[in-house]
């Protein structure tokens, strides 16, 4: 695959960093796992975070009828 350079900024500071990756999606992901961790929230899980105040987000773009 080829690759290209890729300058992601964070939002919140400003910082840049230059990435080589092979898309954005690949780039981003490189950036995110040195800075977050995902994994799948259980049903309970996700009822008690949203009860505690934490924020529901969706990434899936329903398209408008």
């Amino acid at each position: 695959m080829k690759s290209r350079v890729y300058k992601i900024t964070e939002l919140a500071t400003n910082k840049v960093r230059i990435i080589e990756a092979t898309s954005v999606a690949h780039a981003m992901k490189h950036v995110a796992e040195t800075t977050h961790k995902c994994e799948v929230a259980g049903g309970v899980e996700a009822v008690k975070l949203i009860a505690d105040g934490v924020k529901f987000e969706s990434a899936v773009k329903v398209p408008s009828v």
